[in-house]
């Protein structure tokens, strides 16, 4: 009961209530996917709610998940996430995604900081599956400017529910091989 609960309420305060209401799914789909974005993933971690806000939008980008996108953008903004650090996670994915010739300028932008900025990119690089060689990479870099192993298993974790398990866990698997290394 706990968790439905739990669910209930962050499934109101990120969403207003509608979200889930309003994506004409089966009912009782959208109701599995209420009670395990709102109810297990909303509450996992330490992240704050803006950075959880941000990495939800990273992987909605980096998954080319268009349509729930705008709802998302309206839960970071209500969770605090300024809307200048929602466009600038959006332009951080862009190197990863697609733009790769504009990568180096988007780490001289002033609005996140560098561990948001690379919490991000290790996020986009997971959610887009078989980039393994740069997930390890990234995890290193997140280590390297201060962010934690914990920092980014919860990261990955947020994306879960729009990446699935399988990148999910090949993510965690990149993070366990870097720290085991260090």
């Amino acid at each position: 009961m706990e968790r439905l609960n739990i669910a209930e309420k962050n499934h109101q305060d990120w969403f207003g209530g509608p979200y889930f209401s309003d994506q004409q799914y089966d009912p009782e789909f959208e109701e599995i996917v209420r009670k395990f974005l709102c109810g297990d993933v909303l509450v996992h971690g330490t992240l704050s709610n803006v950075q959880r806000a941000l990495v939800m939008l990273t992987a909605l980008t980096a998954s080319q998940t268009w349509k729930p996108l705008s709802k998302y953008v309206l839960a970071a903004l209500d969770m605090g996430a300024a809307p200048e650090e929602i466009k600038e996670t959006l332009y951080q994915c862009a190197p990863y995604i697609g733009v790769e010739k504009v990568k180096c300028a988007f780490y001289t932008r002033g609005t996140l900081d560098l561990k948001m900025r690379e919490l991000v990119t290790f996020c986009a690089i997971c959610c887009l599956g078989g980039c393994e060689p740069q997930a390890k990479a990234h995890a290193g870099a997140n280590l390297s400017v201060g962010n934690t192993r914990e920092m980014l298993i919860e990261a990955i974790t947020q994306c879960l529910p729009f990446i699935g398990f399988p990148r999910t866990l090949n993510a965690i698997s990149c993070i366990n091989e870097v720290t085991a290394e260090k």
